[in-house]
C-alpha cells in the first residue's frame, strides 16, 4: 500500500494534532504508535477518502461507546438465531460480550450489546456464541 501522509484530527474540534503515514496503518481504538503529545489518544474514526484519522483523548473515550451494529452477510453453522440472547466476540482475544440478536428482512443481523464498546468498526469480524458453541458470524458492515 505504501505511504501517504494525512492529518490526525481531534474529534469534536477538528484541530490538527499531527500527521500519519496512511490511515490504513491505524485501527479503531488504537492507542500506541500515534506519536501525539498530551495523550493518551485513541483512534475513533478513519476517513479513507480524505486519508484522515480522528482521535479522542482518553478522558472522552467513553462517549464513543456503541451498543448496536450490523452484520450484512452473516455465515451460519446451523441456521440463524433470532431474538435470542447470545454472546459476541468482536476482536481477537477479547471477552465475549452479552447481546441480543435480531434478523433483519434482508438477511442481515442486528446486534445489540448489553453494554457499549469503544472498539467497534466496519470490517472487523464478529463471531456469535451460545455458551462455548460458535453459531456463526461475519464482518461488521454498518456500525450504528
Amino acid at each position: 500500500l505504501g505511504t501517504r501522509e494525512g492529518e490526525i484530527l481531534e474529534h469534536g474540534t477538528g484541530r490538527v494534532l499531527g500527521t500519519h503515514r496512511g490511515y490504513w496503518f491505524h485501527t479503531i481504538r488504537q492507542r500506541r504508535g500515534l506519536g501525539l503529545a498530551g495523550g493518551p489518544w485513541y483512534v475513533v474514526a478513519k476517513d479513507p477518502e480524505r486519508n484522515l484519522v480522528t482521535v479522542v483523548h482518553a478522558d472522552r473515550l467513553a462517549e464513543h461507546r456503541r451498543t448496536r451494529f450490523q452484520i450484512a452477510e452473516p455465515s451460519w453453522i446451523a441456521g440463524p438465531p433470532d431474538g435470542v440472547r447470545l454472546e459476541v466476540r468482536i476482536r481477537h482475544g477479547e471477552l465475549l460480550l452479552p447481546c441480543t440478536v435480531e434478523l433483519a428482512g434482508d438477511g442481515a443481523v442486528e446486534i445489540e450489546l448489553d453494554e457499549g464498546d469503544t472498539g467497534i468498526a466496519a470490517g472487523q469480524f464478529a463471531a456469535l456464541y451460545h455458551g462455548e458453541e460458535c453459531l456463526g458470524g461475519g464482518p461488521i458492515t454498518v456500525p450504528a
